[in-house]
């Protein structure tokens, strides 16, 4: 649920039901751990709590309870017996023994921050995981700010949350240090931006800018994005051959977009990297699982070069063979697996190129067969735009053929469903020679070639590319 003013009023009413489950969080800076405790109203003969993440035991110091009950470790459970109504759950999360550089760090140390999965800290009773009505409130030293994917229900900065019914095992980021987070205006809504780590002034200037106009490429087209008011967490790296060499986006809580950066690189640099548009992008769609990430990679690859075409950052011929290129190498990476199959099983196969073009080469046939057909013409902006008015806010996951349903019935048609079926159960990549006619495109080295005689193949191209003959002289 969005963080606006009727939540607040409701929170703020008297009538306004206690939460079945609350934590509290307090950062001890000091000694580098949380000390943590989670309450439960209701009684219960037994209860077990179960983190998100099976290596939260590696930072649990010893829980105790308030009733002064036993607490047992079994598996990796927290187990107790005889729960008494209102009791709580408390144990101590260490942070400074575990933290480190580097991605693979179980707690990231970023110059004076801390950032980690918030599965990690949280011990969630069994049976309340994913409890809708879940809060969460911070206490922080003075000078500190915490960034978290959760809906927050209060005015910033930030402190208290509501935690959501996504599962606890999806990924998720929570960071704490003394940073101040950001409200930046996006379109209909805004994100709340975080920039960790030691950065001077004028390479925080240039990183914040590059993220702000990668989230006015999106939200030009798609306003409604940011309505929900993603948390934006960027972490700097050591030296790197990118501008933004790595970016995810994350679903452990509410949809949330984590980016790393080298702020050492030139703001040319920055220009050229496609890493924020593409994770802004996948805030246009639900979940859509294992099997549907070869769609929702497609929809963020698709767009991450047609919004950069839109915004200027590339010419139509750049755009196009971005595209090209990437078709092709979807064509070379071959599998003997129906494009369902490999999409679930893709990291661990590797066949990432595959996944992600095949689907990029789905959205782009709907887009033409939408744009060109005589009834009811529309668009694969319209039929996004239509899924975030009608659906996004209360739908976190959708299976992909549900997903692609409900966009045919907003703009009318079977263009996404049927395509859907035909693809999904090939082992091949998608045939794109009916697209590319319509499109006027021939593939080529070391460009693709663009042809310019056919009126109708250049205005459909150009009406995707939102570029103009004045501003691309033709290219």
């Amino acid at each position: 649920m969005p963080r606006v003013p009727w939540l607040l009023l409701l929170v703020a009413h008297a009538g306004y039901a206690a939460p079945p489950v609350t934590y509290q969080v307090r950062v001890d800076p000091e000694h580098e751990r949380l000390d943590v405790s989670v309450c439960v109203p209701n009684a219960a003969a037994t209860r077990r709590f179960f983190a998100g993440d099976e290596r939260a035991v590696q930072l649990l110091g010893e829980p105790t309870r308030t009733s002064g009950g036993e607490v047992r470790r079994e598996g990796e459970a927290l187990v107790v017996s005889a729960w008494r109504a209102h009791e709580c759950l408390r144990y101590t999360t260490e942070l400074g023994a575990v933290a480190a550089e580097g991605r693979r760090a179980l707690v990231r140390r970023v110059g004076p921050d801390f950032a980690l999965d918030p599965g990690l800290v949280l011990w969630r009773p069994e049976y309340l995981q994913t409890e809708r009505d879940a809060e969460l409130t911070f206490e922080l030293p003075e000078g500190w700010s915490v960034s978290a994917p959760w809906t927050p229900l209060d005015q910033a900065p930030h402190r208290r949350f509501r935690l959501g019914t996504s599962s606890p095992e999806y990924p998720a980021w929570i960071a704490l240090g003394p940073f101040a987070e950001q409200l930046v205006d996006a379109g209909a809504g805004r994100y709340r931006l975080a920039l960790l780590g030691t950065m001077d002034a004028a390479q925080r200037t240039k990183v914040a800018e590059h993220v702000r106009r990668s989230a006015l490429e999106v939200s030009n087209v798609f306003p409604r994005v940011f309505a929900l008011e993603p948390q934006v967490l960027v972490v700097p790296v050591g030296q790197s051959r990118e501008a933004s060499p790595f970016g995810m986006s994350n679903r452990g809580g509410a949809y949330a977009v984590s980016g790393l950066v080298d702020p050492q690189q030139p703001e040319a640099s920055y220009r050229d990297s496609w890493t924020f548009v593409h994770e802004f992008t996948h805030g246009v769609h639900p979940h859509l699982g294992g099997a549907g990430r070869w769609i929702s990679e497609g929809i963020a690859t698709y767009y991450q070069n047609v919004l950069r075409a839109r915004s200027g950052r590339l010419t139509e011929l750049e755009a196009w063979d971005e595209l090209d290129a990437g078709f092709e190498r979807g064509r070379k990476d071959r599998s003997e697996l129906a494009l369902a199959d490999l999409s679930a099983r893709m990291g661990r196969l590797g066949h990432y190129m595959r996944g992600y073009w095949s689907g990029t080469a789905l959205v782009m046939m709907a887009d033409v067969e939408l744009r060109t057909r005589k009834e009811r013409p529309s668009s694969l902006d319209a039929a996004l735009n239509a899924y975030l008015a009608c659906c996004r806010a209360r739908e976190q996951e959708a299976e992909p053929d549900a997903f692609l349903a409900t966009l045919d019935r907003e703009v009318g048609g079977e263009v996404f469903s049927t395509l859907y079926r035909r693809l999904a159960t090939q082992s091949e990549f998608p045939d794109l020679g009916e697209a590319y006619r319509t499109l006027g495109l021939r593939h080529a080295t070391p460009k693709v070639a663009l042809d310019q005689t056919d009126r109708d193949a250049v205005a459909l191209r150009r009406a995707i590319m939102g570029v103009s003959a004045e501003t691309n002289g033709g290219r």
